[in-house]
């Protein structure tokens, strides 16, 4: 099978798991989908905002290795490949929307699967590391009083950042203990990277207690920061091990069960999570779909191409008029001298 007829297939299987992973899960998301006329606009807006602000920091993750690596991606291609892949997180397992950005960098740039891997393995560990820290901190500065609880939490956070901290260490310092780390491009494993990835980790860590801030809001429950923070805490956790297709159903359980702690009726913590869902729904739907459109299958827009080859060609051909202008010169007659004039009439 030659690489045009594998390129067929694999757009043809990326479409196929797209239109069934969508209709089963519009179909299965009635109920949460039909929430979204129940929030007010400024709080529905609000969540989406959060959401947009999130898939730039994810796309920033990524976009900064691969600027080391030579592969200099334009917003639409690095925010659209983000999009796309979070598309398909929605129904597929184990985040497998990257494999949408694995085949798009190894296809479009050349990117190695080796270095693909090693690429998403650093920045994963970087992130374990931010989550791990902050996480231990706000449970150490804002306890939860939650006992047994709060203490495998600070555990968990500890033992997250610790580890994360000597695989670090391991890999910038090149000691070559694993075999994953073998594979990091030199071009990445430098400072920059680390402080850009983790600061848009810390970043996206941050918008946690603010999503879930507005899910309340909506509600009409008044919850401070600092209370959305200690609920949104417990999410950091679930959110490492995505098995489920977009964690669904663990966040719910997380939130109703921890939020019945502060006193809040497991059935509001749950509604309240199911407003965020649809916020992200409304907005990755349509954006992830138009950027798959765009960047995977091809389909631009032709249109505004043409437009712009008119334009060029028209410049092109004032340019040529302006320079024919300059080269092309009326000959004109030499000015008369009048001296040898009248010497010739004199004679």
């Amino acid at each position: 099978m030659n690489n045009k007829k594998v390129k067929i297939f694999l757009k043809a299987l990326f479409s196929i798991i797209l239109v069934v992973g969508i209709a089963y899960f519009i179909n299965s998301k009635k109920e949460t989908l039909s929430n979204i006329i129940n929030i007010q606009p400024l709080f529905l807006l609000s969540l989406i905002a959060c959401h947009l602000v999130n898939f730039f920091l994810l796309g920033l993750i990524f976009h900064e290795p691969l600027k080391r690596l030579g592969i200099n991606l334009g917003f639409n291609q690095w925010f659209g490949l983000t999009a796309v892949s979070n598309l398909f997180n929605l129904f597929l397992p184990a985040k497998g929307g990257n494999a949408l950005r694995w085949y798009y960098l190894r296809d479009n740039n050349g990117l190695r699967t080796k270095t693909f891997l090693s690429i998403n393995f650093l920045t994963t560990v970087i992130g374990m590391l931010s989550m791990g820290i902050l996480g231990f901190f706000f449970l150490e500065m804002a306890p939860t009083g939650l006992g047994i609880i709060n203490q495998i939490a600070k555990e968990t956070f500890f033992i997250m950042g610790t580890a994360a901290s000597v695989i670090l260490l391991l890999s910038f310092r090149e000691i070559k203990l694993l075999k994953v780390l073998k594979n990091i491009p030199h071009e990445i494993n430098c400072s920059r990277v680390y402080i850009v990835v983790f600061t848009s980790f810390t970043l996206i860590t941050l918008l946690y207690p603010i999503r879930a801030y507005f899910s309340y809001q909506a509600l009409g429950i008044e919850l401070s920061i600092l209370q959305t923070t200690q609920l949104s805490v417990f999410l950091l956790i679930a959110s490492l091990v995505p098995v489920l297709p977009g964690n669904i159903g663990i966040k719910e359980v997380v939130m109703g069960h921890i939020a019945a702690k502060f006193g809040i009726m497991p059935e509001v913590a749950i509604l309240a999570t199911l407003f965020e869902r649809a916020s992200l729904y409304m907005m990755v739907l349509p954006i992830g779909l138009g950027y798959y459109f765009h960047l995977i299958l091809g389909v631009k827009n032709t249109t505004t191409k043409f437009d712009r080859r008119v334009f060029s060609t028209r410049l092109n051909l004032s340019e040529l008029e302006l320079q024919s202008e300059k080269t092309i010169q009326i000959p004109t007659l030499a000015p008369v001298n009048n001296d040898i004039i009248s010497y010739h009439d004199r004679v």
